[in-house]
């Protein structure tokens, strides 16, 4: 039996909306047949780049004329919540939008509860979390193939605070199948901290887990890169 060939709308036609319709170009399952850009120009220009003759303003006009089974919402952050209740509503199968998921978490539990009520599948893009190796690991550790888990550390931490680090905690809360519960921080130099961005920071700090172990965060050089987690007899 054929594998079912499944269409595909792309909400947002930038640089990284350019990319996941690349992406589905290439799957041999997924078919895109629409686009939705804001910019005129940039609607003209992509589809044309992508042979799209489908092209609309935003959502809303979309759905009016076209119910793909996948929508891949890239937009800003204030702009998310729209389009991805305007899919669920159209009767989209499946949503998803790249990080940062919404703007606030307020729009993230709504977006949730509409998909969950109508069965859409609503997915947050988190490249490294996603991973077929990452999630193979996370499915072994959870088993308990490797044993009880007995530590996690995370090396090389990004120099920011608003989203530094935020594929390294989803990647850490996977292998230790818990949730980070208290946050200990420090950083230098004193210049950056003094600073009205949070560029240059070197931050370290732990991570407090729901399953009561503290997790070291680096944020100079070890010999380590990203996530570790240990057993009494594997290392991750």
């Amino acid at each position: 039996m054929a594998e079912p060939k499944y269409t595909v709308a792309i909400i947002g036609g930038g640089r990284l909306g350019q990319h996941y319709a690349e992406v589905y170009q290439t799957l041999p399952n997924t078919e895109l047949v629409a686009i939705a850009e804001y910019n005129p120009e940039r609607r003209k220009a992509v589809g044309e780049r992508f042979g799209v003759k489908a092209l609309y303003q935003d959502a809303a006009a979309m759905y009016r004329e076209i119910a793909p089974d996948i929508a891949a919402v890239v937009l800003p952050g204030k702009h998310i919540k729209e389009a991805v209740i305007a899919s669920a509503q159209a009767g989209v199968k499946g949503v998803s939008t790249d990080k940062p998921i919404g703007a606030c978490l307020a729009d993230v539990d709504e977006m949730i509860d509409v998909c969950a009520e109508r069965g859409v599948v609503f997915a947050g893009g988190n490249l490294k979390r996603a991973s077929t190796d990452i999630q193979d690991a996370g499915r072994w550790l959870r088993a308990g193939d490797y044993g009880e888990l007995r530590g996690a550390s995370v090396h090389g931490w990004a120099g920011e605070i608003s989203g530094g680090g935020c594929q390294a905690i989803a990647v850490l809360r996977l292998f230790a199948d818990a949730e980070v519960t208290e946050v200990v921080a420090w950083g230098t130099p004193e210049e950056a901290l003094k600073s009205d961005c949070d560029e240059n920071l070197i931050i370290h700090g732990h991570f407090r887990l729901s399953n009561g172990l503290i997790c070291p965060v680096f944020g100079t050089t070890t010999p380590s890169r990203g996530i570790d987690v240990w057993t009494d007899d594997a290392l991750v």
